[in-house]
């Protein structure tokens, strides 16, 4: 009756070696753009009608930082989590084999060593059938929450960035109102200088703004990616200690066995 017992020596050596792996990916790292700094290069007091033709476009590129801080962090965000989710199903799919591994491996060792009859082995097969089912639902679930939490960071991301959007397009409303309600070419250049300074102080806290939610989304979802892994580990540890305990239960079922058939 040597069966159980090397069927737990085989199934506690792969559970040594499987346990070490490292289920957990790299850390996502994502180099951050530096917005250039908003200083233009136009003097107030210069004389000529040319220099204050510049105002407005002057204007313009003051406001055209902002629109690219803004399209920098959504375009970096969207790329980052589409690559974590894209890793994330991967190790999702990862753990579901490793779990399996574990479940086909404890069968095939039973099927190798089996032409022993016992009762101890009636109910194994599909107690090792529900410790996959549970295990593969619970992996599920890692991978369910990581998607909810994936699409709150989106949404909370393209909240912040509406905010910030509507900073910019009262800038460029700035220019449209200088345009219409000032016929005049030198009633425009004055309506526009008055307001170019506060432009470049909105422009300059909306490029901090930005770069902030950026390195915030980014540690958030470092964090996600963290909790998800540690998740999902933890399923997988447990199915293996789920069947090495079933393994051990036939063992000692198997052993009594024998004590009773040799008595």
């Amino acid at each position: 009756m040597k069966v159980p017992i090397l069927v737990c020596i085989v199934f506690v050596s792969v559970v040594a070696t499987s346990s070490g792996s490292n289920l957990v990916p790299d850390n996502v790292s994502l180099n951050l753009k530096h917005f250039p700094e908003i200083v233009p290069q136009l003097d107030p007091s210069q004389p000529t009608l040319i220099a204050l033709q510049k105002l407005p476009k002057v204007f313009g590129s003051i406001i055209n930082h902002g629109l690219e801080a803004i399209e920098t962090v959504q375009q970096s965000v969207d790329l980052h989590l589409d690559d974590l989710i894209r890793k994330t199903v991967i190790l999702h799919e990862t753990s579901n084999q490793n779990i399996e591994a574990y479940i086909q491996e404890a069968k095939q060792n039973l099927t190798n060593n089996g032409n022993h009859v016992s009762d101890c082995l009636t109910e194994l097969p599909q107690r090792l059938q529900q410790i996959s089912n549970h295990s593969i639902e619970n992996t599920k679930t890692c991978f369910d929450n990581f998607v909810v939490r994936v699409n709150i960071i989106r949404s909370n991301v393209k909240k912040h960035i509406d905010f910030v959007a509507e900073n910019v397009q009262e800038l460029q409303n700035i220019i449209e109102t200088c345009a219409t309600e000032h016929p005049n070419l030198i009633a425009q250049i004055k309506c526009v200088l008055d307001h170019i300074d506060d432009a470049k102080i909105i422009v300059s806290e909306i490029v901090q703004d930005t770069e902030k939610l950026l390195t915030e989304t980014m540690q958030e979802s470092v964090s996600l990616a963290n909790d998800t892994n540690a998740c999902l580990l933890d399923v997988v540890k447990q199915a293996q200690t789920d069947v090495y305990q079933l393994l051990t239960e036939l063992y000692d079922c198997m052993h009594n066995e024998q004590l009773s058939s040799e008595n």
